[in-house]
């Protein structure tokens, strides 16, 4: 493993943690990647400050002025999720292996477009609406995000509006998917039967974040969801535009695992003012919203 190689493996082994990234930051800046370095460097100080900070304002004008000028470069960094993918959108990144320039088509921007930077990597993955509704081709794509090692450093991973019901046990079966904070699957239609594979899956106790809205999930879902380990480090819940009513609502408030909860979503269901009054007593720190 080559010096560059160690410092990436230490950013993937502890994705939360800064040191690591100023770290690779130096070391890049040492070999001649200044605008690399100042990047992680500016992202970095971004996510230490607010927009009331007086410096939030010129910090992220430079991102920005980074980002249009090394954006297809960095990403890069990404190709083999791009490769697993190709088939989701044509023409991928891979093809940037092979060429001198980068391309100008409609495709390849398609695919650079998937990627959002967070502290300095492309660690936020949107793939909504890329297949649009299920086939086989749509679960042949999700085994192979699923088996991607570098799903490994993805921190959040939007895959709402694919309809990967059929999928779904591939990807939270894959160790991969053990760093992930956020993990959006909204109009999937995975039902109460994905409500279990999720509830059953290893990989998903770092979840902050959960976005379940209109899957056809009823009260037994909740109740499977409510009831898993898996979500004691949820901050943030939708459960949103599903077959729920005040049982649901009953089986959140009195569940042991979701009291960090701070925002929750039940929007368009069939809870009433009783349910949600219920979640206030038991929730009195979360946002909720009906």
């Amino acid at each position: 493993m080559d010096e560059r190689e160690a410092l990436l493996t230490a950013i993937r082994a502890t994705p939360e943690e800064e040191t690591p990234r100023l770290v690779f930051a130096d070391w890049l800046q040492e070999h001649g990647e200044d605008a690399r370095a100042e990047f992680i460097r500016v992202q970095a100080s971004l996510a230490r400050t607010t927009p009331a900070d007086p410096d939030w304002a010129g910090l992220r004008c430079r991102e920005w002025e980074l980002l249009i000028a090394h954006r297809a470069e960095w990403v890069l960094e990404r190709a083999d999720a791009a490769n697993a993918l190709s088939n989701a959108w044509g023409w991928g990144l891979e093809r940037l292996e092979h060429s001198q320039e980068i391309p100008q088509d409609h495709g390849f921007r398609k695919a650079l477009n998937l990627w959002a930077f967070q502290r300095g990597f492309p660690d936020t993955l949107n793939l909504w609406n890329v297949w649009n509704s299920w086939s086989a081709e749509t679960e042949q794509c999700v085994a192979a995000l699923a088996e991607c090692p570098h799903l490994a450093t993805v921190a959040s991973l939007n895959l709402g509006g694919n309809g990967i019901w059929a999928g779904l046990g591939n990807l939270v079966a894959s160790p991969h998917i053990s760093n992930l904070s956020a993990l959006d699957l909204g109009c999937n239609r995975i039902g109460d039967q994905g409500a279990e594979v999720l509830a059953s899956s290893l990989h998903l106790t770092n979840l902050t974040s959960l976005n379940l809205w209109e899957n056809r999930i009823t009260d037994a879902g909740v109740a499977v969801l409510a009831t898993s380990p898996n979500f004691a480090n949820l901050t943030a819940l939708s459960l949103g535009g599903n077959q729920i009513g005040d049982a649901a609502a009953a089986v959140l408030a009195e569940s042991m695992y979701l009291g960090n909860l701070t925002s929750l979503s039940m929007s368009s269901t069939k809870v009433t003012n009783a349910g949600v009054k219920k979640l206030q007593q038991a929730l009195p720190k979360c946002k909720i919203k009906w």
